[in-house]
Parts: C-alpha cells; sequence; structure tokens
C-alpha cells in the first residue's frame, strides 16, 4: 500500500471513531488556546521581570546620587569604592558607579572603563534631574565583564555650584535574565505536559460523549430476525441521541412489522398447502399401479417422491414460523438416546446419500456413555441430525464418506458430522444460519437441487430449544466440520 494509498486508509479508520475526532479537536483547541497564553504570559512575566529590576536600580541611583552630591566636584574612585560595594550587597549582584562630567567624559569610576555617556543620557535644557535614562549596551564595554549581560541606567544631576554631572550605575542582568529564562522554559514545559493531560481528560470526556452512541450502535448490531420484538433501550437524555434512538426504533419497528407480516403469510401458506399435499399423496399411494406401463409406474413414484419433499418442504416452514417467534415448545418430552437419534438419522439419510453415490460412516457412543440421552423431542432431535447430516451429504463429491462421532465432556453430548465437500465460503459464513442459505458447488459452480435452505435454520432452533447449540468450522484437510452440543444423562431418570 503506497503512501497516499496509506494516508486515505488512516483517514478513513479515523473518520470512523467519533471518540478520537473528538479528541483530536479539543488538543487542537488546547494548543492554539496554550500557545497563545504561553506567548502572552511569557510577554508580561518579561516585561514585569524587567521593569521590577529596572525600578530596582533606579532606585538605587537615587541612593548614589545623594551619596555623591557633596564630593561630585572632587570624586574619585575611592569615594565610588564603598557606594558600589553597599550597592552590590542590596541588589545581590555586580555593579559599577561612573561619574562623567557634562560633555561626557568619565571623571571617576569604582572599576575601570572606558565606557562613555550616550547622547540620549544627556538631560534636557531647563531641568535640573532629568529622567533615568536606560544606557543599553554595547554603548559601553566594561573590563573584565567578558560576556556578561549588563544594564546600564544614568541620571543628571547637579553640584552645589550648579555643575552639571551624569552618574551612571551598571548592574549584571544575568540574575534577571535567568528568570526570565526560566519562565520561558515553565511556558514551554506546560505546553507538552498540559497537552498530555489535555488529551487523557479529553478522550475520556469523547467517550463519556459517544457511550450513548456506542450502545445503540451494540444495540442495533444485536438486531436479528429472533430479537427483532426488543425495544431498542434507553440511551441518553440527551436530545440529538434520544432523536438518533428514536428513528432506530421506528425502523426497529418497521422491520418487526414486515417480518411479522410475512411470517404471517408463511403459515398461512404452510397450513393451506399441508392438507391438499396429504390428500393427494394419500389417494396416489392408494392407486393400484400394478397394471400400468414401467414409465407411468416411474411416474408415479417420482411424483410421491416429490409430494413427500413438498410435505416436508410445508412442515419445516411451520416449524420455522414456531421456532422464530419462541412458540415452539418442546412436545411429548422423553428421553432420547443418543444412538437412536443417530441411527434414525442415518435411516433418514442413507437412500439420500446412495443417490449422491456418498458413504455414511457412524461410530454409536460405546461403554459408559452407550446409554447417554437427551431430555426432548425424539422427532425433533431427529429432524435436527438429519438436517445437518443430508446437508453434510449434499455437499459432498461422489464417493466422499461423511463421518459422525460422538464425544463426551461432562454432561454435555458433541456429536460431530463432518463432510469432505467445499467448505464453506468466507461470504456464506455470517449466515450461515439464515433461512435460505444453500452451499454452492465450488467446482461446477451450481446450487446444489433438493434444499430449501432452511434445514440449518431449524437445526439451529431445535438446539437452542434443548439448551443446545450448533457451530462448525473449515477443516484444514477440506470440507467443513459441523458439532451439535447437548446437555445429557448417561443414566436417563425412569418413573414408575
Amino acid at each position: 500500500m503506497g503512501g497516499p494509498a496509506l494516508t486515505l486508509h488512516l483517514l478513513a479508520r479515523h473518520r470512523r471513531s467519533l471518540r478520537l475526532w473528538l479528541t483530536a479537536w479539543m488538543l487542537v483547541i488546547y494548543l492554539c488556546t496554550q500557545i497563545a497564553f504561553s506567548l502572552v504570559m511569557t510577554y508580561y512575566q518579561t516585561k514585569a521581570i524587567n521593569d521590577f529590576f529596572d525600578g530596582r536600580i533606579a532606585t538605587r541611583l537615587q541612593f548614589v546620587e545623594h551619596a555623591l552630591r557633596p564630593v561630585l566636584s572632587t570624586v574619585t574612585p575611592s569615594d565610588l569604592a564603598p557606594i558600589a560595594e553597599r550597592e552590590r550587597r542590596v541588589l545581590s549582584t555586580d555593579v559599577i558607579i561612573v561619574v562623567l562630567d557634562d560633555r561626557g567624559v568619565m571623571l571617576a569610576s569604582s572599576r575601570p572603563t572606558d565606557m562613555k555617556l550616550d547622547a540620549g543620557a544627556r538631560s534636557r535644557p531647563g531641568s535640573r534631574h532629568a529622567p533615568v535614562t536606560q544606557i543599553r549596551p554595547p554603548t559601553f564595554g566594561a573590563q573584565g565583564a567578558g560576556a556578561r549581560s549588563l544594564r546600564a541606567f544614568a541620571m543628571h544631576t547637579y553640584d552645589e555650584q550648579g555643575s552639571r554631572y551624569a552618574l551612571v550605575l551598571v548592574a549584571d542582568a544575568d540574575q534577571t535574565n535567568a528568570m526570565i529564562g526560566l519562565v520561558t522554559r515553565v511556558a514551554l514545559v506546560m505546553v507538552p505536559f498540559g497537552m498530555l493531560i489535555v488529551a487523557v481528560a479529553a478522550y475520556i470526556v469523547a467517550g463519556v460523549a459517544v457511550r450513548p452512541i456506542t450502545r445503540l450502535t451494540e444495540s442495533a448490531r444485536q438486531l436479528a430476525p429472533e430479537s427483532i420484538g426488543q425495544q431498542m433501550p434507553p440511551s441518553s437524555r440527551l436530545a440529538e441521541v434520544e432523536e438518533l434512538r428514536d428513528e432506530l426504533e421506528h425502523a426497529r419497528v418497521r422491520l418487526e412489522t414486515g417480518f411479522a407480516t410475512q411470517e404471517r403469510f408463511l403459515a398461512n401458506v404452510s397450513h393451506e398447502l399441508k392438507t391438499p399435499i396429504a390428500t393427494i399423496l394419500t389417494e396416489i399411494q392408494l392407486l393400484d399401479t400394478s397394471d400400468l406401463p414401467p414409465r407411468v409406474r416411474a411416474f408415479f413414484r417420482s411424483g410421491v417422491e416429490e409430494l413427500r419433499r413438498l410435505a416436508t418442504t410445508v412442515d419445516t416452514f411451520s416449524i420455522l414460523t414456531r421456532v422464530r417467534h419462541g412458540k415452539l415448545q418442546i412436545p411429548a418430552a422423553e428421553w432420547c438416546h443418543v444412538r437412536d437419534m443417530l441411527l434414525d438419522s442415518y435411516a433418514d439419510c442413507v437412500t439420500v446419500a446412495r443417490a449422491q453415490g456418498v458413504s455414511i460412516d457412524v461410530r454409536l457412543p460405546e461403554g459408559p456413555h452407550a446409554e447417554a440421552a437427551v431430555h426432548g423431542n425424539c422427532e425433533l432431535l431427529r429432524l435436527l441430525l438429519g438436517n445437518i447430516l443430508k446437508n453434510a451429504v449434499t455437499v459432498s463429491a461422489p464417493g466422499a464418506v461423511v463421518s459422525v462421532r460422538t464425544q463426551f465432556r461432562d454432561a454435555t453430548c458433541l456429536i460431530r458430522i463432518r463432510d469432505f465437500g467445499p467448505g464453506v465460503p468466507d461470504e456464506m459464513i455470517p449466515r450461515m444460519f439464515q433461512q435460505f442459505t444453500q452451499s454452492v458447488n465450488g467446482v461446477a459452480g451450481v446450487r446444489h437441487s433438493g434444499g430449501t435452505g432452511l434445514g440449518l435454520e431449524v437445526a439451529m432452533g431445535i438446539a437452542r430449544l434443548h439448551a443446545g447449540t450448533i457451530t462448525f468450522e473449515n477443516c484444514a484437510e477440506g470440507g467443513c466440520e459441523f458439532t451439535v452440543r447437548l446437555p445429557v444423562r448417561t443414566e436417563p431418570e425412569t418413573h414408575a
């Protein structure tokens, strides 16, 4: 699968998951909000840190100006050194104090430096004290400062004779930059950690949001002919979800009505056909055909066989209708021996097997399980096994052998019917026990004749009626194996 095809495939998969889409949208919204919040927070925090640092420097510069005013005309580096030391302790960072005359020539410095006053730091005409002006590096240099970040602030003052001077306080801004860097890192770290937390929370919230839809999906997936009468469960108080539930319920009611109409038609047709078929079959069997030509007698035999098959089909429809509506109860329940059930089913299918050229190999239970029996209706159980056995015979090629084996596990009997036909096609597996499902000969490509496609559905209904199940699987060597599971007792109860 190529790149574009893989991308489309992944998008198609994601489109089927509303929960993932909701989670993704929440993450996108959070990411945009978090980025905007981080930028704003970083900007204002940086500005607040700088303003705080600048405010402290400006305040300390006022103290420096007050201490130096008496000695401005004769200031020396020795006068600046103790003041610079005091400011270093107060500001907790290295500082340099520089005094310049009105022309910008340095008069004294607490440390050796070649700094010159920037033009922006000069006072405005007519003002005795110029506002504090930040001198941004690299308008000056400080020996020994290396690559350290420096911040300089200047103010103009006058001595007692009225001469103008410029006081400059240079401070190490590494701590301020470290704080700004910390704020930036916190803002960056908040994004991935926040995304992780929001992703988990969004996935949970999206799960809660789509849970009613998921329940409706599961209920719709379980809709089947046998469960079509069950109402859709209440899903949510949300208007949109409840509207979807109502629409599904209306669709279910329409399907239920259609199934009921179909079943009534099926039951009426079966009932109307049963009596005339039985009458015609009886009258034909009472006819004396001994004096008729062989071709006519063959015609009568064929007619009798077809009428019997039609009668069986009508009975199957009748049983199927009762099975679907849950109205089929076990009539005349008794203990049915597994051996007798297998022998009766073999007897019903041996004629069809011979016509197909197929052999049936039945191994009856022996030993402690020889008397194993199922509590139920023997005729229905014989019909169950007969339908599966006839199906195995029908799909088998001439010369094949259909095997019937029994196995006992605790109180369960497993009857395995194995054929060597083409197996069950993948597309037929989901509807194997649905009505009108018939196998197709994979070699000849024609549908096997003689069946109605209802036998397996009837068999499954009878199995469930007797608290049993039917499963099947394709065999690696070819063919298919059906397994009938029925509850049994190895020693049937006897009543006086």
